[in-house]
């Protein structure tokens, strides 16, 4: 006879370590036995010792990290034991590690090497390398004694340290809790638990199920246990827990025609929650049908159900005690005092069947793995109950049994594997979409009633693209005038369309699409977001929002052209400054004059009167360009000579001045300025800017190419007989185009990002003049080698093709009365393969049973690989066992445990190894009717216990999500630019592997529903 008493505290027992491990980075370490203790040997070497006493810890985990570069992060890359001095040491390829302890017993703290509270603050160490020590801080410590009522001392209970946790449901706070460490009873039933200082609770409980779990002192549930408070150090005694025993209920199963037993009969105990019915206690009748269900006291209702004969059909009608067809109409059963409730008997009746094929509508091609659920009329009509479960074969037959009686019939697609391409929709017999709206299904006693048959149509799509990496705004800080750039995330599956669209926190209209926008004025002191909208064939459409950037912050005018002293460079004469070009147009300047030798300005206006103690010298202007959404920007013109103030000069009255378009190869005019007394003559020489030689005399000059992306300016001396010469400088013009008038680059384009395949590049546009229509410039990727584009826009995800080779992004601007702009950057360095990135590691599924047939999952890998190749080991063990997806478990298995690496490769990537956890261990192979029955149930356990690893994995990583969300919001109100970023990048990768644990929970979660439909297949 076999008897299973499950609880809610034993369950988490099984997940206790892993997620306390996955806090350290444990979780792919902590389920292969504990290794004996390690002496301080290899290239990698410390001792683990008490931060109080100085003496060393015996028999605690070492843990080393390796850095993972693409995600700036550390995970678990191998694991020892201390040994009996304290030491510790590994062997591993020389390069940077960082390294923690954690105590299995919990009687330390998890600790790090340079003393930091987490491997994100441990210190970097190069191997080889010794004196990598860590200091333990010893927690205080619990102790006491677990026994049975009326027994004594129970051996190899698990006691429990739980811990409070809130949660919202319904809008409202709620508080859970959780086993948090975990230890077993001596065989006088003394147990010692360690914990941090503050208030726990402990509880106990069995594995046989003869003992009801207990929380100290004598409550059922956590939530009525006694707190008990932890200090800082010390011992408290006397937290012990006496366990009550369970109670039995019995009876015996029988066939209701032929009063025959039925062996190996399923039997469930039931218990009533909140509206919901949940079994809570199972048994397995023996040979002879009798069984015997181990429960505390309560109320329950108690269910009855055939096992799995040879056929592995559903021969029998499940019922509920006393002969009810329903949970609703069931009697009570109570169990009073841990007594014996006795003579529970069940008689099922035989099922008739209800069969049939299932067909795509559209070609007549069978349909596998299609779920068929028969439905009774709940009386009153308020709803109908499932009540009897098929599953189609290879070739689309059914065989639902279920008792006489009038069934409606629904048929569900089951698509989740790789082998599934095509998803199909739900139907209800025949033909409708609704149960309301089907038609009745009668089965006549034990009869069959064959010819139910469905035709299914394609799917919609129903599943949306899950997003593994959050878009995000890369620029940080954005500026105004500057572009912002968007990286458009992670998905899986990859999207085929991608949509960006930019929003600033002051409003709700987009302010730009694509991933690359140049940031507004408007958006000066607010934050950037962008809503990312992927599209799939055959997936709903899935919009994401980044997080907020940090504030759009000011960018500092930069000058494009100098500024140019004109007039007269005479002491006594008069100067005027041009200011210049700059990136965006100033709303204002200020200036200051100076003269060569001095730091003290002689002037600060636009214009300036030379004063007499300038002759001689050199006169400079500084010019500083203010605009109220920059930073001012600064620059200082080319020096100018001045002249010493000559007897009875010419003076000049209008200064001199040039006409015409200054533009390669066009004739431009010089206008000399009127003077006092009127000159015999004048001599006009003309300048580029830059450059004191003169590049032509005379009142016109045909502008040669010299003079390309330079100003123009003249000089005219103005000579009259008894008087001295007169000197006059014009104002400059504009830079002078080339030929064709195109818009001129000053400062090429700039390429940013990883220089590998699938990261993205990014391209700043550079520096032009004039400015151009940033709406209208356009972006080309080229890879060394070829003239042939591999993409366009702002950013590129590098393909596969560019690997080796560099890659540059050529720009085109335009502006309306110029020729287009053309400038490429400078090549990259050359492309490096790229990372296949695993963001949920390999599963096991399938019977972990001898002869039973386990299949790999290989993970969610966001790169997509082309190809995966498995090597099946026994866990320990570094001889492959199988190279397939799927293994056949060999006899050599029973006893051990099984686990999978999974090898993902692609082109122009580099091939990645990652392997799976250690499944449970393989029992022996079954035999007799039941075989078939108990591979299907081994089945549903190995899918069952991956959900609960994939469920426990999603809450630590939604917990770490939360923690860091509070941590970013605590940091920004300090205003801790530097804390926030590094926790922003913390809180990305927390919310990468929070998304990649809902993606493995929805594929377990799947295959627990396959797994079901073939226990109800197999064991009905």
């Amino acid at each position: 006879m076999q008897t299973k008493v499950p609880s809610a505290t034993r369950r988490l027992i099984s997940v206790v370590l892993a997620t306390a491990l996955a806090m350290l980075g444990l979780v792919a370490l902590a389920t292969a036995s504990a290794p004996a203790a390690q002496a301080a040997a290899g290239n990698l070497t410390g001792k683990v010792t008490d931060t109080a006493t100085s003496s060393p810890v015996v028999g605690v985990y070492v843990v080393a990290f390796c850095a993972d570069p693409d995600f700036d992060d550390w995970f678990a890359c191998a694991r020892t034991t201390t040994g009996a001095d304290g030491t510790y040491g590994f062997n591993l390829p020389n390069g940077k590690y960082r390294v923690g302890a954690l105590s299995g017993t919990n009687e330390y703290g998890a600790a790090y090497h340079g003393g930091g509270a987490s491997v994100y603050d441990a210190t970097t160490v190069t191997a080889p390398v010794g004196n990598v020590n860590i200091a333990m801080k010893r927690y205080a410590t619990v102790g006491g004694t677990v026994s049975g009522e009326g027994t004594g001392a129970l051996n190899l209970a698990s006691v429990c340290l739980m811990d409070s946790y809130t949660y919202v449901e319904d809008g409202a706070q709620r508080t859970g809790w959780y086993c948090s460490a975990l230890t077993f009873t001596k065989a006088d039933g003394s147990y010692t638990l360690g914990a941090p200082a503050g208030v726990h609770r402990v509880g106990a409980e069995t594995a046989s199920g003869k003992w009801r779990a207990t929380y100290y002192a004598s409550s059922a549930t956590p939530e009525g246990g006694t707190n008990v408070t932890f200090g800082e150090t010390g011992h408290q005694g006397g937290i012990n827990i006496t366990m009550p025993r369970n109670g039995l209920i019995t009876g015996t199963v029988t066939d209701a025609a032929t009063n025959a037993v039925l062996p190996f009969a399923e039997v469930a105990a039931w218990v009533e929650d909140d509206g919901e019915w949940e079994d809570v206690a199972w048994a397995t009748a023996d040979e002879q049908g009798a069984y015997e269900l181990r429960v505390p006291n309560g109320t329950y209702r108690v269910s009855f159900d055939d096992p799995c004969q040879e056929t592995c059909v559903d021969d029998y009608q499940a019922e509920f005690w006393n002969d009810a067809t329903s949970i609703e109409s069931a009697d009570d059963v109570v169990v009073a005092n841990a007594g014996t409730v006795s003579g529970r008997n069940a008689a099922l009746a035989r099922n008739g069947a209800i069969g049939g094929t299932v067909t795509a509508q559209s070609g007549g091609t069978p349909i596998a793995d299609v779920v068929v659920v028969g439905y009774r009329a709940i009386s009153g009509g308020t709803g109908w109950d499932p009540v009897a479960f098929a599953l189609t074969d290879a070739a689309g037959h059914y065989t639902l049994r279920a008792g006489a009686g009038t069934y409606r019939l629904e048929f569900h697609h089951l698509c989740w594997d790789d082998d599934c391409t095509v998803e199909y929709a739900s139907e209800v017999y025949d033909d409708k979409t609704d149960l309301a709206d089907g038609t009745d299904v009668t089965i006549v006693g034990t009869g069959t009633t064959p010819g139910i048959d469905a035709a299914l149509a394609v799917a919609p799509a129903t599943a949306p693209i899950e997003n593994l990496v959050p878009p995000a705004v890369v620029s940080d800080p954005p500026k105004v005038g500057e572009l912002a750039f968007a990286h458009v995330g992670v998905w899986y599956p990859q999207p085929e369309n991608v949509q960006v669209s930019w929003y600033r926190s002051g409003s709700t209209q987009s302010i730009g699409t694509g991933t690359a926008i140049v940031v507004p004025p408007a958006a000066l002191g607010e934050t950037l977001s962008v809503k990312v909208t992927v599209t799939k064939p055959g997936f709903d459409d899935t919009t994401v929002t980044s997080e907020a950037s940090a504030p759009v912050e000011k960018t500092t005018l930069k000058n494009l052209r100098k500024p140019a002293v004109f007039g007269v460079p005479v002491a006594g004469g008069t100067l005027e400054v041009w200011e210049g070009i700059w990136s965006a147009a100033p709303e204002s300047y200020t200036y200051r004059w100076f003269q060569s030798g001095s730091t003290d300005p002689i002037g600060t206006g636009k214009t300036l009167v030379v004063p007499a103690a300038a002759a001689g010298k050199d006169l400079t202007v500084e010019v500083t360009a203010k605009r109220a959404d920059r930073l001012d920007g600064v620059a200082t013109s080319a020096p100018v000579a001045v002249q010493p103030p000559a007897a009875s000069p010419v003076q000049n009255v209008t200064a001199p001045a040039i006409t015409g378009t200054p533009k390669v190869g066009t004739t431009v005019t010089a206008q000399s300025g009127t003077w006092n007394p009127t000159p015999d003559s004048v001599v006009i020489e003309w300048f580029r800017s830059g450059s004191t030689t003169p590049i032509g005399t005379g009142p016109e000059l045909v502008v040669p190419a010299a003079a390309e992306g330079g100003t123009l300016a003249i000089r005219v001396t103005a000579k009259k007989a008894g008087s001295s010469d007169g000197v006059a400088i014009s104002a400059p013009v504009a830079v002078i185009p080339a030929a064709g008038a195109e818009v001129e680059n000053v400062v090429l384009p700039a390429v940013a990002g990883k220089a590998k395949v699938g990261e993205m590049l990014a391209v700043h546009p550079g520096l032009w003049n004039p400015q151009p229509d940033p709406a209208q410039t356009e972006v080309s990727w080229f890879r060394s080698g070829s003239n042939q584009a591999i993409g366009t826009g702002w950013t590129l995800v590098v393909p596969a093709s560019a690997v080796g080779q560099q890659v540059t992004a050529r720009v085109t601007v335009k502006k309306p009365g110029f020729g287009d702009g053309v400038a490429s950057s400078e090549p990259t360095a050359p492309i490096g393969e790229g990372t296949l990135a695993n963001y949920l590691p390999p599963m096991v599924f399938g019977p972990l049973v001898v002869g039973g047939t386990v299949e790999a999952w290989e993970g969610v890998w966001p790169a997509g690989p082309d190809s995966y190749t498995y090597a099946w080991y026994l866990d320990g063990t570094a001889t492959p066992i199988g190279t397939g997806k799927q293994l056949v478990v060999p006899a050599s298995a029973a006893g051990k445990k099984l686990r999978v690496e999974v090898t993902a490769t692609k082109t122009a990537y580099a091939g990645s190894t990652v392997s799976s956890v250690a499944s449970a261990v393989v029992v022996a192979a079954p035999s007799g009717p039941s075989a078939d029955c108990t591979l299907a149930k081994a089945s549903l356990a190995s899918a069952q216990a991956a959900k609960s690893r994939a469920a426990s994995t999603l809450a630590a990583a939604k917990s770490k999500v939360t923690q860091l969300k509070a941590k970013v919001t605590k940091a920004k109100k300090a205003q801790q630019k530097a804390k926030v970023k590094r926790l922003t990048a913390k809180l990305k990768k927390a919310k990468t592997a929070k998304a990649a644990a809902s993606t493995g929970l929805a594929r377990t979660t799947a295959a627990v529903t396959k797994a079901q439909a073939g226990v109800t297949q197999s064991c009905s």
